[in-house]
């Protein structure tokens, strides 16, 4: 069949027959005509069946670079995919960073030589050769997924993004701000008995919802670890339960003990099943989320400065003024153990990690914190710190890590750039962070959201702030 020159393509629509001989002992051996467009490498995701009986015209002039012989007219699909790659490769090289091993004798060369010297660590080595491969691994960078984020204390700093909004005095004093447990939606709440939510993307951080509760006043809020609740905590032994999805609220109090006129570091337990309070008189609540009703009571000796859950939710430990905490463990309703913070400086809020608790954090009313191995508290009643940071000589207001543990918050509300970020792995303060100037001197609040891509906190100019976290 005579192929026109006018056409650049023809579709060979006629299959090829051959006759293969059973009995042919290389029958294994034979390749088709096809075959010789494969190359070595990796294997193609997948294979055109169309290409294989498709014929391309190679008579145009600007067609002749893929000619390897004068008399070449036509090619198949296949062949000339082959030979446009080869041409493609031989003017666009594989830049440096892009090339695998075997692209890349020369640092491979290199490699071996510094292990003759003597390399203690394979993985090391592989690092410190080849700076880029990180960029050409899909592997996850965050350390909750298996890795860790490399973050140099004195370079490291976060990245101020847009505005999230800006409360006038009518609206009230805000509160609190948490974020969602799974998603980037951030909550404020108001003196006034107001609670929002944002739509959080660092550039428009859109309001989309404002609530209004009956109480005139709200001290805070807090999603339920499963993010489809508010509990939102008022005065008078009342607090409002604000059902996302149906948007109804249900108002609940007269559940508890006559002392409870005021709740005090609320923490909701990561199962859901209690919400314990500190109450005055050394009491502390356990409230069930799901029937709204006051199930247990611990007694103290002290009424709790700062309470705190494990990770698996078995156990409440519990800050007192006098340098003591007290583990409970919930199934038993009893103390298990108890530690003493070294120094006795009035301790005011307390912190465990997220790692499976790996580190135990206390500040105190001196602007000391401690940070402790939180295996060690758990079995010495006098444990030494690991570290010690005295950046700051105010009361300690706040302290949060962020999703893996490598970032510890620390805050105080009366001092004047009381906000420090604390980095774990180098136990050493971020340098360069943070940049406060103008009328933003003294930072209120402050929360992590749940993948630590961002960070939000509230200033003493009325105003909610965002910083994006880079490499998260």
């Amino acid at each position: 069949m005579d192929i026109p020159k006018q056409k650049r393509k023809v579709t060979v629509a006629v299959p090829v027959l051959e006759y293969v001989d059973p009995d042919e002992s290389d029958s294994a051996d034979r390749t088709d005509w096809l075959n010789t467009a494969q190359t070595e490498g990796p294997a193609a995701a997948w294979q055109d069946e169309d290409d294989e009986v498709e014929v391309v015209g190679i008579n145009r002039r600007l067609d002749r670079h893929v000619r390897q012989t004068a008399e070449e007219t036509h090619l198949d699909g296949v062949e000339l995919q082959r030979r446009l790659r080869t041409k493609f490769e031989q003017i666009n090289p594989t830049p440096d960073w892009a090339q695998t091993e075997p692209q890349a004798p020369a640092r491979a060369q290199a490699k071996k030589v510094k292990k003759a010297k003597g390399s203690d660590s394979d993985e090391d080595t592989d690092t410190e050769d080849d700076p880029d491969a990180i960029f050409r691994s899909t592997q996850p960078l965050l350390a909750g997924s298996g890795s860790r984020l490399a973050v140099q204390p004195s370079k490291y700093s976060p990245k101020r993004r847009a505005e999230v909004a800006r409360f006038t005095a009518t609206e009230g004093r805000l509160q609190s701000i948490a974020f969602h447990p799974t998603a980037h939606i951030l909550m404020t709440t108001t003196s006034k008995g107001t609670l929002q939510l944002y739509d959080i993307d660092g550039r428009r951080n859109v309001l989309i919802q404002n609530i209004k509760f009956p109480g005139d006043r709200l001290q805070e809020a807090h999603f339920t670890p499963a993010g489809d609740e508010i509990i939102a905590i008022a005065n008078r032994r009342t607090y409002y339960s604000y059902h996302i999805p149906t948007g109804q609220i249900l108002t609940c109090k007269n559940h508890f003990a006559d002392n409870d006129r005021n709740f005090a570091s609320v923490r909701i337990s990561p199962d859901n099943r209690f919400m314990g309070y500190a109450a005055r008189g050394g009491h502390i609540g356990l409230v069930s989320p799901k029937s709204r009703t006051l199930v247990h009571r611990l007694k103290m000796d002290h009424t709790p400065t700062d309470l705190q859950w494990s990770h698996d939710s078995n156990y409440l430990y519990a800050l007192d003024p006098a340098a003591r905490c007290l583990v409970w463990d919930v199934r038993m309703l009893r103390t298990v153990h108890t530690f003493h913070d070294q120094g006795g400086f009035k301790p005011t809020t307390l912190a465990l990690s997220p790692d499976r608790n790996h580190y135990s954090v206390i500040g105190s009313e001196t602007g000391l914190v401690n940070i402790y191995d939180h295996q060690l508290v758990k079995h010495t009643a006098r444990p030494t710190p690991l570290k010690t940071i005295d950046n700051l000589t105010t009361p300690i207001s706040h302290l949060q890590f962020n999703s893996d543990g490598q970032f510890l918050l620390i805050n105080s509300e009366t001092a004047e750039m009381g906000l420090r970020l604390f980095h774990m792995p180098t136990r050493s303060v971020l340098a360069r962070w943070p940049m406060i100037t103008g009328d933003t001197q003294r930072v209120n609040h402050a929360a992590f959201a749940h993948d630590s891509r961002y960070l939000a906190m509230h200033d003493d100019s009325r105003s909610v702030v965002l910083y994006e976290m880079p490499g998260y």
